[in-house]
């Protein structure tokens, strides 16, 4: 995939994050994506670019993940590395919370640490035919020397076909349904509307045309409430 060349996307490339978390003992990781909320280094992701799916339980004992920023925008691949924590998750809503806590190599942040928030839009409110796109590194669960070639960022451009509602969450518009062709790899993709703002997150889940259900942004701020 080709870096986004748009502009309007330009804010929200320097708030996307590379995501890697260690599987258990084996060499493998599980790779996605997240936006940056605050400034202190608070990230929003999927669920399950964090957690096991299947045993509802984080990848690893530590909860950790490293992750990684480009500081020179434009799409590059990140160059600045990071640890951080999982401090909170909600499976329903496909939503998992990370804060950023020392450098890369477990050393402190220095005092000058700010992150960049991605700006933030209104998923809720979206119109059918509204335009909008999902960017979002490779990811999946991979091995070590697959990590390195996922760093790219993709962009799949389409429009808002309606909402599918959510009954666990007895939500009318439990998810934004678009015509973005979306898969796994694209887990914790943002979804942004056509002033560059973030509008959802898509976690995994399609409707039964295949096209990508993105997870309204307002969605998440339960998961933020109190931290």
């Amino acid at each position: 995939p080709e870096s986004p060349p748009h502009s309007v996307y330009t804010n929200a490339l320097y708030s996307i994050a590379f995501l890697t978390t260690a599987i258990g003992e084996t060499e493998s990781v599980s790779v996605g994506t997240g936006v940056v909320l605050s400034e202190n280094g608070r990230i929003l992701t999927a669920y399950n670019a964090v957690y096991d799916p299947a045993t509802q339980r984080p990848y690893n004992r530590r909860s950790q993940v490293k992750v990684g920023f480009s500081t020179v925008g434009g799409g590059q691949p990140p160059n600045a590395w990071y640890m951080a924590r999982v401090v909170r998750t909600d499976r329903q809503r496909d939503m998992a919370i990370l804060q950023i806590f020392a450098r890369e190599d477990g050393s402190p942040l220095p005092n000058s640490f700010r992150l960049r928030p991605a700006p933030l839009g209104k998923g809720l409110t979206l119109q059918a035919s509204d335009p909008i796109a999902v960017i979002s590194y490779m990811g999946g669960v991979m091995d070590a020397e697959q990590v390195a070639q996922a760093q790219t960022l993709g962009i799949g451009e389409g429009q808002v076909l309606g909402f599918t509602p959510d009954i666990a969450l007895q939500a009318k518009r439990g998810w934004i349904q678009s015509d973005i062709g979306l898969s796994v790899p694209n887990v914790g993709g943002l979804g942004l509307n056509q002033a560059g703002h973030v509008i959802g997150l898509y976690t995994g889940a399609n409707a039964g045309d295949g096209g990508g259900l993105l997870r309204p942004i307002e969605f998440a701020q339960p998961l933020l409430a109190g931290l």
